[in-house]
């Protein structure tokens, strides 16, 4: 879903979290990256901690329920030595998200983009948990950095619009020039209360300096209305809820 920011240069949305049981779902037809940069597209790629996802948007679908070998890892990391730091995986709907003969990694959805996992190794005959706590699922693409993203201060946002006005601010050295000839990729996901944006940022080639980079406009076009939906700014994870018109805070970022 191709849109054009005001300064003419094109760019692109991706649609993806859609209301429902499954944590991801493609809206409108999924990738489409149109931008005003000779260079070609990249490669997106959705992550959560050490998990890889071999789709995009994210498909949970391929994660198997649990096995024998599987609940009692689960067993283990609840009611051994670990349990009392991981009684709530308890109440978690864990499922198989990556599994060899040597290791397991399980997943289960709580969640506003988040996963609770837990990884184990084999060690004395028996799956031993290694790490486990919680992750963001965000969407990253080889080479690019990130940037901020506020509400234009210049325009309301309009409940009844599917056109969301934002600025952005790039975060990596850019010598404080905007990315007017660069990719900029706003990955969007859109939930029933919740507008969550992380833009990506194609660097500058070449050595740069950092003396801070200004706000950059850019429109973004939704798969449905405003409405009274809350909009976050996942540059960084759990995000950051920002407001219109912006604080001080979000403007001396």
């Amino acid at each position: 879903m191709a849109w054009r920011s005001k300064n003419s240069q094109r760019y692109s949305t991706l649609g993806m979290l859609a209301a429902g049981a499954v944590l991801f779902a493609s809206c409108g037809g999924g990738t489409q990256l149109t931008t005003g940069s000779a260079n070609s597209s990249p490669e997106l790629q959705a992550t959560c901690g050490n998990l890889v996802f071999d789709s995009l948007p994210p498909d949970l679908s391929s994660f198997e329920p649990l096995d024998d070998r599987a609940r009692a890892a689960l067993d283990e990391l609840i009611n051994g030595p670990t349990g009392v730091e991981a009684q709530e995986f308890a109440t978690f709907d864990m499922l198989i998200a990556e599994q060899s003969s040597n290791s397991l990694t399980l997943a289960a959805d709580v969640g506003s983009s988040r996963l609770a996992t837990a990884r184990f190794e084999e060690r004395g005959g028996a799956l031993r948990p290694t790490s486990w706590g919680g992750c963001q699922i965000q969407v990253q693409a080889d080479g690019f950095g990130g940037a901020a993203t506020i509400l234009n201060p210049d325009i309301a946002p309009d409940p009844a619009s599917t056109t969301l006005n934002v600025w952005i601010q790039e975060r990596d050295c850019a010598s404080g020039q905007p990315p007017s000839d660069r990719q900029v990729i706003p990955v969007v996901n859109e939930t029933e209360d919740r507008i969550e944006i992380n833009t990506l940022v194609e660097p500058v080639r070449g050595d740069a300096e950092c003396p801070g980079n200004p706000f950059f406009p850019v429109e973004i076009e939704l798969d449905s209305p405003i409405g009274d939906r809350a909009v976050f700014d996942m540059f960084e994870p759990p995000g950051t809820e920002r407001a219109w018109p912006p604080t001080s805070q979000d403007l001396d970022e």
